[in-house]
């Protein structure tokens, strides 16, 4: 018994045709109009320059070790507080706060 073995046969393309129809159709870009920008209203009132800095804010960081101001620690890293020379009357006064500086 033999086989018969049959290749597929290949069809060639069916050749496209352009109509009217099935052509892209492109549309125009819409026009571009260059309308001027709405004016800002005159009477909104303008913010102050800059908002009041806390009077209370400390003007430099923490120094460890010096007990210039109340904030800096002593040797052993406690608060200096009532024992900086910022709190105690005569002899130096330095500048700890923001209020100090008017």
């Amino acid at each position: 018994m033999h086989r018969k073995i049959v290749e597929p046969s290949i069809a060639p393309a069916p050749e496209t045709v352009e109509t009217p129809e099935s052509k892209p159709t492109v549309e125009p870009a819409p026009e571009i109009v260059n309308t001027p920008e709405p004016e800002p209203p005159q009477n909104i009132p303008k913010p102050d320059i800059a908002p009041a800095p806390n009077p209370d804010a400390p003007i430099r960081a923490a120094v460890s070790g010096s007990c210039d101001c109340p904030y800096d620690t002593d040797r052993r890293g406690r608060s200096c507080g009532k024992r900086s020379a910022y709190s105690r009357p005569g002899g130096r006064s330095p500048i700890c706060y923001m209020r100090d500086q008017q």
